[in-house]
């Protein structure tokens, strides 16, 4: 192995780097790419979108593996978190308020112009193993209106903003952002962008990237192949280097 993968493959091994994926998993194939990323890269986690068709916890059925999807609708079950246990542990209790550590789902424009709600689900967590005192991260993902309603994108991005700012912990938000996710309008909320396309990654507060770019992954089912980043999870301050 040479060049970039071999880089690639060294980095993924340091405890403080986690590899997350996001794709888009086309709702109208019925076929889920995701038990392919997973069992081929172990990735610490997945960001879905378009999963209206799936059960996630369902469709893998495995200790290994948690899921944050909410089932009550096709617009909220467009989106889902998948996180390796292996890897990251889920932490907090609170549900839907991201002001406190935990889980949930929120709403961040309504149905209009022939489009679903759109939001953003998420799972705070930390790494697995003996850095799991390490700080606590906000690993999410989310699903912006595609280019047909892009009258609907000043309101998106807004909403998106205000949810980020909210949260107490550093995210990392994996998203089809159906634009470059450069122009995505998050007026200083995020401080690192990556991505290949329509789809990548965010990160807020201390998060970095460790890759000079996002990698897409080959492609499979889905007409999106997936976008791959690895990030440094830095310690706490009070933690030292």
């Amino acid at each position: 192995m040479t060049g970039w993968r071999a880089v690639w493959r060294g980095l993924r091994l340091r405890p403080d780097v986690l590899e997350g994926v996001t794709v888009n998993d086309d709702f109208t194939d019925r076929v889920s790419d995701v038990p392919a990323i997973l069992a081929a890269r172990r990735p610490a986690w997945i960001g879905v979108q378009e999963g209206k068709r799936e059960d996630y916890a369902g469709l893998l059925d495995d200790p290994r593996y948690a899921v944050v999807q909410r089932m009550t609708s096709d617009a909220t079950r467009g989106v889902a978190v998948v996180l390796d246990l292996d890897q990251v542990r889920p932490v907090g209790r609170y549900v839907d308020d991201p002001r406190r550590r935990g889980h949930g789902y929120r709403q961040l424009t309504a149905a209009g112009l022939g489009i679903l709600a759109r939001g953003v689900v998420w799972q705070d967590v930390r790494i697995a193993g003996p850095l799991g005192r390490r700080r606590v991260v906000r690993l999410a993902s989310t699903h912006r209106h595609p280019r047909r309603a892009r009258a609907r994108w000043s309101d998106f991005d807004g909403a998106l903003v205000d949810w980020l700012l909210a949260s107490p912990v550093p995210v990392w938000l994996a998203g089809d952002f159906n634009a470059p996710v450069a122009a995505v309008r998050l007026r200083g909320a995020a401080t690192a962008r990556r991505g290949r396309g329509i789809d990548g990654h965010v990160l807020t507060g201390p998060l970095r990237f460790v890759d000079r770019r996002a990698r897409r992954l080959r492609k499979r089912t889905s007409d999106h192949a997936g976008v791959s980043a690895l990030v440094r999870v830095p310690r706490r301050p009070e933690e030292g280097r």
